[in-house]
């Protein structure tokens, strides 16, 4: 059942545009399908009988089967208040949109009758793009205001949702969820919700660590294309074990011990920057505990990704650092190369941990994304290229450091048999984030050259770029 102060937001919202939008309000019976003529789900297909019930939408006067299609909205019916009635999927979303053009309401209702919270940064003039990010395990939306505002600066309009368990999005102090479906299912219809309030924007995706992964669930297992301009995934979680981040979670733990701590992240891991940690600690809305079933839930994620990830073919932008402690680099080539899209870019940045987009130098992977982001605007760009950048060296203190590394460039050749399946190293050994600060990394001088392989064909030479870049000293500020 939808708690109660749920049900209150809800039939707020009908109230506030009911007169506006007439979708809102019940048909009159005579406008009902009849049931002989439905022999199976619109929304599902799953076939009606003895164990899958009819159930007519409210709103609409569809039929809709009582599985994963049977969802509450508010609906007005004639002389009455507005109360809780069955809908079917289109006429959440119509509800949801109908939110959305609310500059006052910050959430939509999920499938499971959720309140998931959303965060938006959105230009003064009309915007030229869409980007919807997907935050991470232990954090939120707002934690990509910065990046947000510097979108926001190139004219793109910039949503962040909290997932469900995240931020506002929950029902407990914990970060908690009991299944990533539920999450899988909220970032689709966010992105439906989005598409249809610009229509005529291109819609880029944006997903770090966890909130990557998510993305890749959605676009690998959406039957009906989302008609993506591009997908930017950071360090997303595709084939890796995590025993550092999981803490060991095995399903029976799951079942049984749901709420059991299995790991504590150390902020101070995932960037240089040690505003970053700090802002974080404090952070009322960032919980650092990893729980057994979210655990195990994030390994389920993984292994279903992992059958299907090759088979992604949307324009993509893979960054990750070379200092990571979560993912291995390797894995990235790996599947990097083995990826059928006709439009893909690996960026790897040296003296960088898991979290790019809050290092101490966040502000040249900005300019990165959006130099990358630019030319797909009108879809007339593509590449297939893998290039190593170089960052300045961490500094003790989160001061301005400069860097005269000169550029260099390496060319790397792919031979003609691309691998048919996916390899992966052997897991190697983490280093401790559980503790106190880890060690830090010491930054190589310039990257290792790639020894080409044997008969390579000119066609196929895929660019391996070293850029020298210089320190640019980030502004820290206050979340509007």
């Amino acid at each position: 059942m939808i708690p109660y102060q749920v049900t209150t937001h809800l039939v707020e919202v009908v109230h506030a545009s009911l007169e506006e939008h007439s979708v809102l309000s019940a048909p009159a019976a005579t406008l009902w399908e009849t049931d002989e003529s439905v022999k199976s789900c619109p929304v599902c297909a799953v076939k009606f009988g003895f164990t899958t019930r009819r159930h007519h939408c409210r709103v609409c006067g569809k039929i809709f089967c009582d599985a994963d299609c049977n969802i509450m909205i508010p609906v007005a019916l004639p002389d009455q208040e507005p109360t809780l009635k069955r809908s079917c999927l289109p006429c959440l979303l119509q509800f949801n949109l109908n939110i959305s053009k609310n500059p006052m309401l910050s959430y939509f209702i999920s499938k499971k009758n959720n309140k998931i919270f959303i965060h938006r940064w959105i230009p003064d003039s009309h915007p030229k793009g869409v980007l919807i990010i997907s935050h991470s395990l232990t954090e939120h939306g707002g934690c990509y205001k910065d990046f947000a505002k510097f979108m926001v600066q190139s004219g793109f309009a910039v949503y962040a949702i909290d997932h469900w368990g995240h931020g506002k999005s929950k029902t407990m102090d914990s970060d908690y969820f009991t299944s990533y479906h539920d999450l899988v299912d909220d970032l689709l219809l966010f992105i439906n919700i989005k598409k249809a309030h610009h229509p005529d924007l291109p819609m880029f995706l944006l997903g770090h660590g966890f909130g990557a992964s998510l993305i890749l669930k959605v676009v690998l297992d959406t039957p009906a294309p989302l008609k993506l301009a591009g997908i930017i995934l950071n360090a997303p979680f595709i084939n890796e074990k995590m025993p550092k981040l999981t803490g060991g979670a095995t399903p029976i733990a799951a079942v049984l011990f749901p709420f059991m701590e299995m790991e504590q992240v150390n902020f101070a891991s995932l960037s240089h920057d040690k505003s970053y940690a700090n802002h974080y600690s404090n952070d009322p809305m960032v919980q650092p505990k990893i729980y057994a079933r979210v655990g195990a839930e994030v390994m389920y994620l993984v292994e279903r990704i992992k059958e299907s990830s090759t088979t992604l073919n949307v324009p993509l932008l893979l960054t990750c650092g070379t200092g990571d402690q979560f993912t291995r680099t390797e894995n990235f080539e790996t599947w990097f190369v083995v990826s059928i899209s006709d439009d893909k870019t690996l960026l790897k940045f040296s003296n960088s941990y898991h979290d790019l987009l809050h290092e101490q130098n966040k502000e040249m992977v900005f300019d990165e994304i959006l130099t990358w982001i630019k030319p797909r605007l009108e879809g007339t760009q593509k590449a297939n290229e893998m290039k190593d950048i170089a960052l300045p060296p961490p500094t003790e203190e989160n001061s301005d450091a400069d860097s005269t590394t000169e550029p260099k460039i390496e060319i790397i050749n792919i031979q003609d048999s691309a691998p048919q399946s996916l390899e992966f190293d052997k897991p190697r050994k983490s280093k401790d984030m559980t503790g106190t600060s880890p060690k830090s990394v010491t930054p190589p001088t310039a990257p290792k050259k790639v020894n080409p392989p044997a008969a390579p064909k000119p066609e196929q030479a895929i660019e391996l770029k070293t850029v020298g870049v210089d320190t640019i000293k980030s502004d820290e500020e206050e979340s509007d």
